[in-house]
């Protein structure tokens, strides 16, 4: 009996659905005996006990458990076959090629609806449910952009168990995204903020700020390159997914993301003057090793903490800025995504590879950008 109960972050309740499809006994006999060995009271295990059974059926019989949300979540997990969102995680982490970002992200999201929920098991949430979730992240006052982005990612778990056959019937995140307040237009960088950031950068030494300003890239594409990534011969320089020292390199677009661009002529300058390593060293060691964190996979996050302090914008404003002037130059978006890695919407890797343009193409728009 021992083992049926509160083991680790089991529960009772999670004990009890082990117990009965283990031993074949009734769910409410599992349920009791292991509500009994967590301490219930009697009254609390007639009252969760009389929740197993269907609502409709207790209002007939003028009776009402008179269930949290969390309770009846609880419930739920024990009548359901659904596995906790963190097995979801580990499987398609095994499936799917995932950044460790990724993988962050997906379970402080899946964590935080599980402890709205009242239960691991979110599987088995309702539309209904689902709806009053959003409602509450639009009371926390959370972003617009960041609640379709939690929709997003939980619209893609359901898929998943829907597809494994582990959830059946309709997708409850599906059209979650309506009626939403309309997100804030992200508003243009100003020009005299940025020309202080300029003036602050040359100061500074911070060359990092320059691939951001003349290349529009992201910041992890160029905090993560190595020396061998730079020629500033040719005027170009690469990007490459790699592992050096346990350290990963990732790149948004994976295998899209690898590609050799041009260099603006201006950022050579910069390199010569801020980084003049980068003329001799042609070795495999990333640029900037220290600044790169393990568990995110991710490079350049201390340098982005301290680009906010010192400008009074965010490094990804850059980018922003770089993709909004050549817009406005009328620069065919395939030459945007060949320069800055920007998606061109609706199109497939296959079009997008008959209709690539040059090395000298790009670099020819690429210095209009002033």
């Amino acid at each position: 009996m021992q083992q049926w109960t509160k083991e680790a972050d089991t529960g009772p309740f999670m004990a009890a659905r082990e117990q009965a499809q283990a031993t074949g006994m009734p769910l409410d006999e599992a349920l009791d005996d292991t509500l009994r060995a967590a301490n219930y009271k009697p009254q609390e295990r007639q009252r969760l006990l009389l929740g197993l059974h269907d609502k409709a059926d207790l209002e007939k019989q003028g009776l009402d458990a008179k269930l949290s949300r969390s309770e009846e979540a609880k419930l739920e997990e024990v009548k359901s076959d659904i596995r906790p969102w963190s097995e979801w995680v580990t499987e398609r982490c095994l499936l799917e090629e995932v950044t460790a970002s990724t993988v962050t992200n997906w379970r402080s999201k899946l964590k935080q609806l599980s402890e709205w929920y009242g239960s691991s098991i979110v599987g088995t949430m309702t539309r209904k449910q689902a709806s009053a979730y959003k409602l509450h992240m639009v009371h926390k006052k959370m972003k617009t952009n960041t609640i379709l982005n939690y929709i997003g990612a939980f619209n893609g778990f359901w898929n998943y168990a829907i597809n494994n056959g582990e959830i059946t019937g309709e997708n409850i995140w599906e059209g979650q995204k309506k009626n939403l307040p309309k997100p804030k237009k992200r508003q243009p960088l100003d020009p005299q903020l940025l020309e202080a950031a300029e003036t602050k950068a040359e100061q500074h030494g911070d060359v990092r700020f320059w691939f951001g300003r003349y290349q529009g890239l992201r910041k992890e594409d160029y905090c993560g390159l190595r020396w061998c990534d730079l020629d500033t011969n040719a005027g170009v320089m690469r990007l490459k997914r790699y592992e050096w020292n346990g350290q990963k390199r990732n790149l948004k677009l994976k295998e899209g993301g690898e590609r050799t661009i041009p260099i603006h002529s201006k950022l050579i300058q910069k390199i010569r003057l801020m980084l003049p390593e980068a003329l001799t060293r042609n070795d495999n060691e990333p640029i900037w090793p220290k600044d790169y964190k393990s568990h995110l996979e991710n490079w350049g996050s201390k340098w982005a903490t301290c680009f906010t302090k010192n400008y009074g914008f965010q490094s990804h404003d850059l980018r922003s800025y770089v993709v909004t002037q050549m817009m406005l130059q009328n620069i065919n978006p395939y030459y945007l995504h060949a320069i800055t890695g920007h998606t061109v919407p609706g199109t497939s890797k296959v079009v997008l590879g008959y209709v690539a343009p040059t090395l000298d193409q790009v670099r020819e728009v690429l210095e209009l950008l002033e």
